[in-house]
């Protein structure tokens, strides 16, 4: 199996199988010439016209998922959302559903020099629940109470939360040991 990869690495290199980019989607696609601008470039920034609310899901209300998901994103010249990027995600189909209602967003382009340009924003999507949430990881099996901010740094595939101190221990999870 080993001789085999390396002879098909051998044959990409060498040119006799042809090497094939990774395919690119429509949304994806730029000109070569086109410049995406930042904020203090612009002589008019992008105007957000609506900006859909992202659906929660059956399995992040059923484990009490709440947080920000931070997204980067390129609103372009010609009025799509393209290039986006996660910079913080959630768990439980979140991220998916905020990426999604991202690209519903309605906007009046960025403007230099009169002409429509593209422009790279943040974008955060907020879930909330009404009742109090502790923070855990599923590795190690801790919880951080209220009084304890050090679950920022969890990886959206390693949360887990509850709705008591109770319910976490139940569960088998113990309190952090950098906790009050």
């Amino acid at each position: 199996m080993k001789q085999i990869l390396m002879s098909i690495l051998l044959l990409i290199g060498s040119g006799y199988l042809p090497h094939q980019e990774p395919a690119q989607t429509a949304q994806d696609q730029k000109t070569p010439d086109e410049k995406v601008y930042e904020g203090k470039e612009v002589d008019t920034k992008v105007k957000i016209l609506t900006k859909p609310q992202a659906d929660t899901t059956w399995e992040s209300s059923r484990k009490h998922v709440v947080g920000v998901v931070v997204l980067i994103a390129v609103f372009t010249g010609s009025g799509e959302i393209r290039d986006i990027e996660v910079v913080h995600g959630l768990p439980a189909g979140l991220t998916e559903n905020s990426i999604a209602a991202a690209r519903k967003i309605t906007f009046t382009p960025a403007r230099k020099d009169g002409h429509p340009v593209s422009q790279k924003m943040q974008l955060e999507y907020s879930f909330a629940v009404t009742e109090q949430i502790i923070h855990g990881q599923n590795f190690p099996m801790v919880f951080y109470d209220l009084s304890c901010r050090d679950y920022t740094n969890i990886a959206p595939d390693n949360m887990v939360f509850f709705t008591s101190e109770k319910e976490a221990k139940k569960a088998g999870y113990k309190k952090a040991k950098r906790c009050p």
